[in-house]
């Protein structure tokens, strides 16, 4: 199935390779596939090959039937599997197969696979120091905020008043930036985890609007809409949704901030509306990735927006924006009540 020719040339690329016939009788190898696999070319059939590999999700539960994945045409690219080597271990790789056609059929599909083994690490080890930082900051920070909540209680002219303003802000602020890192460290390793328990969003947006208001009295903050709504989300998750929503909107908006909630049949919708001005039309196709900021003033590190996506998107719901000089900017999050049907 192979010339000795094109065998010549695959044997210099430093990925695996392994062409399926179309029969799904016959599997040939390049000298990186002999290595990664243990087992020598032309030692397995394409029926043997896919009992290989296997990850949790259904399509690799009992193997992968490649030929059947690409039947239509569809390239599968970088799927994370296990694969099991001929002396029995497993070793984790990334895995993409390729349709192979001619002359309108199928002439079999060719696997393209990498040892996971260094990058899965170097995932962990991020893993590892983003957790260390966030416990070796917080301890500092602590000992300030613990100071800072002592001398609130003495009588302070007002400079030092100011001061101590300020610093509180500043902790804030720390506190936030350790919380988003940490969350953007862990959901680029896996999926955002989200812990369901009945509660009220309405009495979270009271709580956190006074909080707000105390945290940024020059501002006024509008608590609007219904007063409850009742459902099962993870509160913390959600805090942080409202959080990041309320202080990008402080932060970046004049004027008024308003926090709307609406409850509906069979889901929640959260409003956050600023005035000032519109999100910047260049700035919108990649405005809920991370590092990319809402607005042009400083503060922050441009990782809210991107939190909120993801903590929506882990509850079943979405996230959507209008932005102009009008009618200002709002953020409307929809949260299902309840987890899809399994």
């Amino acid at each position: 199935m192979i010339t000795q020719e094109y065998q010549s040339v695959t044997d210099v690329v430093s990925v695996g390779l392994i062409q399926l016939g179309h029969d799904a009788r016959h599997a040939s190898m390049n000298s990186a596939a002999v290595e990664l696999t243990g087992y020598s070319c032309g030692e397995l059939s394409a029926e043997e090959l896919h009992l290989l590999f296997h990850d949790s999700n259904e399509t690799c539960s009992e193997g992968c039937d490649f030929l059947g994945m690409t039947a239509n045409g569809t390239t599968i690219r970088g799927k994370r599997v296990q694969m099991r080597r001929k002396d029995g271990s497993w070793v984790p790789v990334r895995l993409s197969v390729h349709p192979l056609q001619g002359s309108g059929e199928s002439r079999g599909a060719l696997l393209e696979l990498s040892d996971d083994t260094a990058l899965l690490r170097a995932e962990r080890a991020r893993e590892l120091f983003t957790a260390a930082l966030g416990h070796d900051l917080r301890n500092p920070l602590n000992t300030i905020v613990l100071g800072c909540n002592l001398l609130a209680n003495a009588r302070l002219e007002t400079p030092y008043k100011n001061t101590l303003q300020r610093m509180v802000n500043g902790t804030n602020r720390m506190e936030r930036l350790i919380q988003q890192t940490m969350f953007l460290a862990q959901s680029l390793a896996q999926s955002v985890a989200i812990e369901r328990i009945a509660m009220d969003l309405g009495a979270a947006c009271n709580a956190l609007t006074d909080e707000l208001r105390a945290r940024t009295p020059t501002r006024t903050i509008t608590r609007a809409g219904d007063e409850s709504s009742m459902g099962t989300w993870d509160p913390d998750r959600l805090n942080q949704v409202l959080d990041n929503l309320l202080v990008n909107a402080i932060r970046h908006g004049d004027g008024e901030v308003t926090l709307t909630l609406e409850d509906r049949a069979d889901q929640a919708l959260l409003k956050v509306h600023n005035w000032g001005l519109p999100i910047a039309s260049e700035a919108r196709n990649s405005l809920f990735d991370p590092f990319r900021r809402a607005g042009k003033r400083s503060g922050g590190v441009g990782l809210g927006l991107y939190i909120v996506d993801q903590i929506v998107r882990a509850h079943g719901g979405e996230v959507e924006f209008s932005s102009d000089e009008m009618e200002g900017t709002t953020f409307v999050v929809r949260l299902p009540k309840a987890p899809p049907a399994s």
